[in-house]
């Protein structure tokens, strides 16, 4: 047991390490999905998880859980897959019915961060240190971020990331030695 977990937190950190702007954008988006969980926008998706069965949120949050799980256990970087998943993981586990253990933990978490935000924060950017517009507001900025990072930054399912070189974006594929000749109309 120990050696597994020890393999796992080995692999995450050596995807860290080939991919460190993949881990910030997934540690971003996860931010973001926390702090969202509790406005309007988490309410929605928890509103919409919600029209199904009971036990809808709780499959749906336990199917997230595991992608995510095996994403990052095999190969430590998270895909866009992964990083959109845990955007909306807070919000699925906020639609699971209020008297579950899950839901009041991570309630009471997200109460503290608003509480934390809206008194140290909030008044440097809404005036006031009233209600959850502070929590809300940087959610909304952390997630857009993750979003747009997202795209730029980490990989889709089995492609590559990084070139040769390094370099985000390039191409896996090198480029061939000669250029294949375009015939042009006139």
């Amino acid at each position: 047991m120990l050696s597994g977990i020890f393999g796992l937190l080995t692999r995450i950190v050596r995807g860290f390490l080939d991919n460190p702007l993949a881990t910030i954008v997934f540690a971003v988006a996860w931010f973001g999905g926390v702090a969202v969980s509790d406005s309007w926008v988490g309410h929605l998706i928890g509103g919409i998880v919600n029209i199904g069965p009971w036990y809808l949120p709780h499959l749906l949050f336990a199917a997230a859980v595991f992608v995510i799980g095996c994403d990052l256990f095999r190969d430590g970087v998270a895909e866009r897959f992964a990083i959109y998943l845990v955007l909306v993981a807070p919000s699925l586990a906020m639609a699971i019915p209020q008297d579950a253990k899950l839901h009041t933990l991570l309630a009471g978490w997200i109460t503290d961060l608003n509480d934390w935000a809206t008194r140290e924060i909030g008044p440097w950017i809404t005036g006031s240190a009233k209600g959850n517009a502070t929590l809300t507001g940087i959610g909304m900025i952390a997630v857009v971020i993750a979003v747009v990072w997202c795209e730029r930054f980490a990989k889709n399912g089995s492609q590559q990331m990084s070139g040769t070189n390094g370099t985000p974006g390039a191409s896996p594929v090198p480029a061939t030695s000669a250029p294949t000749p375009v015939r042009r109309r006139r």
